[in-house]
């Protein structure tokens, strides 16, 4: 491993028969890989790297609105909840499971993403390693208070887990949207291209720019999230309201 140069790296790669975008996906797991034994002092230095392979990106799977109401008529009314409010903020499903009552403002109108769920561990930071503030809809803010207590805390639980009203899984959510999806005679297609990444084509599909799509998706700055966190909520009101402009 020491003795590896960037020549090595990139004839490594041109000898691999594969798809530009699964040489580009290598090219991180070995910067990772390189990174770890430099953490760990088993090299000196990391060496420089080719540049990453481009390639064109598939858009991703989604549903349309009709379809996902025809996914959740076959969902039963005890797990729906969940699904609701993923459908209707494009939230992460690991960070929806792991949102708890006292991240919620209603007064403010407003959610805070502050943690997610990683191989069914809470971690208390999100995937951008930032709290990222989002605005609440009416109709989500009534479904929230409508959820029952427990014990942890979180918002949304699972009436079927081992410990009765513990918190949701990702596998569990996406084995029922599946399930349900089969039923529903729609696409099958993983949790979050039926929920966030459908709330993003539509919405795009509606015409919003790509900076209204990266603040409703929760990519914005969060340098900005306390200086504008009051003009933030009233922008994503009237994103949500479908009023642009």
């Amino acid at each position: 491993m020491r003795d590896i140069r960037r020549n090595h790296i990139r004839e490594f790669l041109n000898d691999r028969e594969c798809s530009e975008r699964y040489k580009a996906d290598m090219l991180i797991w070995l910067k990772s890989l390189f990174k770890a034994a430099h953490v760990d002092r088993v090299i000196d230095s990391i060496p420089p790297f080719p540049a990453t392979p481009q390639y064109q990106s598939d858009s991703p799977r989604w549903l349309t609105e009709a379809e996902q109401v025809d996914v959740l008529a076959c969902i039963t009314d005890k797990h729906c909840a969940i699904y609701q409010f993923l459908i209707c903020t494009g939230v992460r499903v690991s960070e929806a499971c792991a949102l708890k009552r006292k991240d919620v403002d209603y007064s403010k109108e407003s959610i805070s993403i502050r943690r997610t769920f990683s191989r069914r561990k809470l971690i208390e930071k999100t995937k951008q390693k930032r709290e990222n503030i989002r605005y609440l809809p009416p109709d989500m803010a009534e479904l929230l208070k409508s959820q029952p207590l427990n014990i942890e805390g979180f918002v949304f639980t699972n009436p079927d887990g081992i410990l009765q009203g513990s918190h949701c899984t990702e596998d569990f959510l996406n084995s029922l949207w599946k399930k349900a999806s089969g039923e529903a005679k729609v696409e099958i297609m993983p949790l979050k291209n039926g929920t966030r990444h459908s709330w993003g084509t539509q919405k795009a599909l509606m015409g919003f720019s790509a900076e209204d799509l990266a603040d409703g998706m929760g990519h914005s700055n969060a340098r900005m999230t306390k200086n504008y966190i009051g003009a933030k909520i009233e922008r994503q009101k009237k994103f949500y309201s479908g009023a642009r402009g």
